[in-house]
């Protein structure tokens, strides 16, 4: 096991590579490691606003790491209660793995949210779940372009609140997101606020494949925003949100399309499928 460290547990960079089995836990992050080199992300910056970059695991510059299917992690914090502060942070041509069985698990009350990703390529196929930040962060946060971010078939993602625009925040242009496992009792910031945005900033050609379920949600389902990306749930089921199931939104002529194909299961929502502005464009 990895524990009892005022810092970080694992900083990986230049092709590095790791997997965990065991567990990693009481980690708190620190101002020290995070000023060492200017706020650069190679040493402690890198979550939004200049959080804590990593708390678990950094992963720079085309490395690896595997949480394998008996690693766990727990009790990790932050420092000074800021919930920029993430336990995993990726750079592009790096990737994150999450075996089945795996988990990571919140801390009652405390603020740090679970991963930031620059373009990083992640495959969760455990379980994350008691995160519950009332500070304005989202949980899983994505950017920069040409990466693949999958939740597997085993993958579940409960129990968890945010404060933001959502609690996964999709950016990148040509990127693919995979849903193939179970987001449930999951609260948002209000019931019109959404449980996973694909942003008007990720540029053209975000694609987001549902094929897993989303249920009981105290909020709304997914919402997509951009000019050519595309939402398809192939077989998905979106049941029991008190706002929306599906939003798409219009930003320039061509629009979004939400496509739902047959098999797929779409009930007891307060809104099925909302077009917040005139072009929204749905097929299915």
């Amino acid at each position: 096991s990895i524990h009892g460290i005022d810092g970080r547990a694992m900083y990986l960079e230049d092709g590095a590579t790791a997997t965990v089995n065991g567990s990693i836990y009481d980690i708190t992050s620190n101002e020290t490691m995070r000023s060492a080199d200017g706020g650069n992300a190679d040493t402690g910056g890198g979550g939004a606003l200049n959080g804590f970059g990593g708390i678990v695991f950094a992963i720079q510059r085309n490395s690896s790491a595997t949480l394998g299917e008996t690693g766990t992690v727990y009790n990790i914090q932050s420092h000074d209660n800021t919930a920029n502060d993430v336990l995993i942070w990726g750079g592009y041509g790096s990737r994150f793995t999450m075996e089945k069985g795996s988990s990571i698990v919140g801390t009652a009350g405390d603020v740090a949210c679970v991963m930031d990703s620059d373009g990083m390529d992640v495959s969760i196929d455990g379980t994350i779940r008691d995160f519950n930040s009332k500070s304005p962060n989202t949980l899983i946060r994505t950017r920069n372009n040409d990466f693949t971010f999958t939740f597997g078939k085993n993958s579940i993602v409960e129990n968890c609140s945010s404060n933001d625009a959502a609690v996964m925040y999709i950016q990148g242009a040509s990127i693919q997101v995979n849903f193939n496992g179970v987001f449930r009792n999951i609260t948002t910031k209000n019931r019109t606020t959404s449980t996973v945005f694909i942003a008007h900033t990720a540029g053209n050609n975000a694609t987001c494949t549902f094929t897993g379920t989303m249920e009981d949600i105290e909020g709304s389902g997914l919402y997509i925003s951009k000019d050519t990306s595309k939402l398809i749930v192939d077989g998905g089921t979106i049941r029991n949100c008190s706002g929306y199931a599906i939003k798409v939104d219009k930003q320039s002529d061509s629009c979004p399309i939400a496509q739902i194909k047959n098999g797929s299961v779409i009930e007891n929502n307060s809104d099925y499928l909302q077009k917040a502005r005139k072009y929204g464009h749905f097929t299915g």
